[in-house]
């Protein structure tokens, strides 16, 4: 059922792409797997018939944000034998299905899931699963509006448990924390779930300075996002009120 997105890890490894192009390439694969799901590897070309840009077309629905106009060209400019070199590739995958079973048992708990990709997902979201042999130790996760998640996780990825925070990590989130601007958007987010722009007007900080302090607050895992199966919400921002309870819990042990 996944053998395309394992050809096209396995060919896209060997070119000399940029990151995000790589990233564009999957995201447009793993869109075609959820709308043709019972397709077989046979029919590989077919999942890039919709390539053309158009109404309701994969890249439409995937590079629709302009800041990725650029990233839209170069995909559309890959020559045919690009797409050619995908079908004719072979992949000789044993599943592990020892391995598999042990992930997906994991991955039912909520907060490993959110610890995994610092995302919170909407139960009404469909989740479909990958595990990948091709890259034994990654973890790509794909949104498509208010419907479908696709999650691509290595076979060998070490998906930990729940545990407490290391001292480093509690270090990270101080040291994150003691940015006034940082510690602002915190605040705002612990009161609600909000887009980076809502969140911009609330707390009165640019929107390029919001981004730009969001990835530092998402590395330390204090905020994640919000993916919410209602299509006239989709994703935002939130405070990951988990993490910030167990700091806030562990201070009070070392206090007593």
């Amino acid at each position: 059922m996944f053998d395309i997105y394992e050809k096209t890890l396995k060919v896209i490894q060997e070119e000399e792409f940029s990151s995000e192009l790589k990233e564009e390439i999957l995201s447009y694969t793993s869109w075609k797997i959820l709308t043709k799901p019972t397709k077989q590897a046979s029919g590989v070309a077919e999942y890039y018939e919709e390539l053309l840009p158009g109404e309701g077309d994969a890249l439409t629905k995937i590079l629709a944000d302009t800041d990725k106009q650029e990233i839209r060209l170069r995909l559309l400019l890959l020559p045919e034998e690009f797409w050619t070199k995908i079908e004719d590739t072979t992949i000789s995958i044993q599943p592990n299905n020892e391995k598999e079973n042990a992930l997906r048992e994991k991955l039912k708990s909520p907060l490993a899931l959110q610890r995994l990709v610092q995302v919170s997902l909407d139960p009404k979201l469909s989740l479909v699963v990958h595990f990948s042999y091709m890259a034994p130790k990654d973890v790509r996760m794909f949104y498509f509006g208010g419907k479908e998640v696709f999650l691509a996780l290595g076979i060998d990825h070490a998906l930990k448990q729940k545990q407490s925070l290391s001292q480093e990590e509690r270090l990270a989130i101080f040291k994150t924390l003691a940015d006034e601007s940082r510690l602002t958007i915190f605040n705002a987010l612990l009161q609600e779930r909000l887009t980076s722009t809502e969140l911009s007007e609330k707390a009165g900080i640019s929107l390029s300075t919001v981004n730009h302090h969001m990835k530092a607050l998402i590395k330390v895992g204090l905020v994640i996002l919000d993916l919410d199966s209602r299509e006239s919400r989709g994703s935002a921002l939130m405070a990951n009120k988990e993490v910030y309870r167990e700091i806030l819990q562990e201070l009070l042990n070392e206090v007593v």
